[in-house]
């Protein structure tokens, strides 16, 4: 069955005729690699990780949440986290705190809507002065933190719940402009995971600028991205046992946390516990933004119908707003450099409704969010919301469609649809064939947000829901939605 759905898929992928496929060839399936074991040493200590090497939104290569981790003074590795399911998991709803990886090549806004930054004096960064000593007492795990199981495998930490957030990422005074989440664009077909913290002085590598702990813990993960180009760092901070964050692609680390981890190879992993203080730099800031995510274990987002479909980052169905760990006036500071208005403010990336049309899909038995292909995304579908005008229709499409890339220069595979119309919220098995004519968007100049062009008629998306977590769907090209009377070979099935 599966080999049967991929080769229909790759025929979307081509943009086969309708008058030249009979039938759809069957293929092999994909071939899985073996897991890569990678050796850490770190002062008095040696982990043994055995990590997967994924292609996630970041980059081909990177290790992602080892399988199993030896923790410093534990005789047994911790219970494995275990994703939750549909059926047992429970979104657990916080007043004021609303519910809700573009690729690396794709800029993020640098036009948007900006505040008026508090003038500062932002002095070079020297990094041997930052961050504390380079000592083993600097891996240290902060108070009485213990190993964990958690989202991130085993980790060191101490607690649980949610602490308030005293310090943002990037100083506030050298703020550019911040984009929220949700954005769909290219490879980030379904709704982007994290914001992007843009700073004022863009690709000038001598910007002196850092990266801050919003609160104390424990570093507990720091990978070496697969970017040969500059030091390009994801670590993860786990504040208590159930609230962590997450910030990607920042520079080159502090000489005491490079102590601890060594120096990585591309790809390659560290796992442990480097003790940070509210505020304590870790890294220098990358050369123009920095991605930023915060997770709650104990909250499961609810438009993640299906949540087992996102194994492969267990932690997006935990990511809330950052925006609502910070208090007054230092929220308030930062939301000034956010264009997005709606609420939730920091963007939302959880769509989906049971039984509607709305919200991620995969196409069915490629193994959900991160699927059987190398290009995992060309498996996803989105229909969904702008992540800056909640009330513009996206449809966003990770596989060929053949619609000419001249037809729509900015959408990247995320296109408009004329009127908004129909709303996929209201969208069910009832409906039967539901058409949206795919319109181009624009933007007006570099850096800035993009919008409906509703004078360019692309192309039309056919959907049909035929059970409550299955959708039939099929892109004509070129084509009025008054030409298309149904399916044809090309149509691909998806599923939650």
């Amino acid at each position: 069955m599966r080999a049967t759905v991929v080769a229909a898929f790759c025929c979307l992928l081509l943009a086969c005729s309708a008058a030249t496929v009979d039938a759809v060839p069957s293929q092999s399936a994909s071939t899985v690699l073996p897991p890569e074991v990678s050796i850490t040493t770190a002062p008095d200590e040696t982990r043994v990780l055995v990590t997967p090497v994924v292609t996630d939104s970041h980059g081909p290569g990177v290790s992602e949440t080892p399988a199993l981790a030896t923790i410093p003074g534990s005789s047994s590795v911790p219970p494995v986290y275990t994703a939750p399911d549909a059926s047992t998991a429970t979104a657990i709803t916080v007043e004021n705190d609303p519910i809700g990886t573009t690729p690396d090549e794709i800029e993020p806004l640098d036009n948007l809507q900006q505040g008026t930054p508090t003038p500062v004096a932002v002095a070079p960064l020297n990094l041997a002065n930052l961050g504390g000593t380079a000592s083993p007492e600097s891996a240290a795990p902060i108070g009485n933190a213990r190993p964990v199981s958690t989202m991130f495998g085993p980790v060191q930490c101490e607690g649980s719940g949610r602490i308030p957030f005293t310090h943002f990422p990037i100083d506030p005074g050298v703020i550019h402009s911040i984009e929220p989440m949700g954005k769909m664009a290219d490879s980030h077909v379904t709704p982007i995971d994290h914001i992007y913290i843009v700073h004022d002085s863009s690709d000038d590598p001598g910007h002196g600028y850092v990266v801050r702990s919003p609160a104390g813990g424990n570093i507990v993960t720091v990978q070496r991205m697969p970017n040969a180009n500059r030091p390009d760092y994801r670590l993860v901070i786990a504040h208590t046992c159930t609230l962590f964050t997450t910030f990607i692609h920042t520079g080159e680390l502090t000489p005491a946390l490079k102590a601890v981890t060594g120096d990585l190879e591309l790809g390659k992993s560290w796992t442990g516990a480097f003790a940070v203080e509210a505020g304590q730099v870790f890294a220098e800031a990358p050369p123009s933004s920095l991605d930023f995510m915060v997770h709650d274990q104990e909250v499961v987002l609810p438009g993640f119908i299906v949540p087992e479909s996102y194994a492969g980052e267990p932690w997006k169905v935990h990511t809330l707003d950052p925006f609502d760990f910070y208090e007054e006036p230092l929220r308030s500071e930062v939301l000034a450099f956010n264009p997005r208005t709606a609420e939730p403010r920091g963007g939302k990336i959880d769509y989906d409704i049971d039984g509607r049309l709305v919200g991620n899909w995969f196409v069915e038995e490629t193994g959900g969010y991160t699927s059987d292909l190398p290009s995992y995304w060309e498996t996803h579908l989105a229909i969904a919301y702008d992540h800056l005008d909640p009330s513009t229709l996206v449809v966003s499409i990770g596989a060929n469609t053949g619609i000419s890339e001249d037809a729509c220069r900015v959408c990247q595979g995320a296109y408009g649809v004329r009127g908004n119309a129909p709303d996929p919220a209201t969208v069910g098995v009832a409906d039967g064939l539901v058409k949206y004519e795919l319109i181009g968007r624009v933007r007006m100049a570099p850096g800035e947000p993009v919008f409906n062009d509703e004078n360019v008629s692309i192309g039309t998306f056919l959907a049909e829901m035929t059970d409550d977590r299955s959708v039939r769907i099929e892109v004509f090209p070129g084509v009025g939605p008054s030409s298309v009377s149904g399916f044809t070979a090309n149509a691909v099935v998806y599923s939650r």
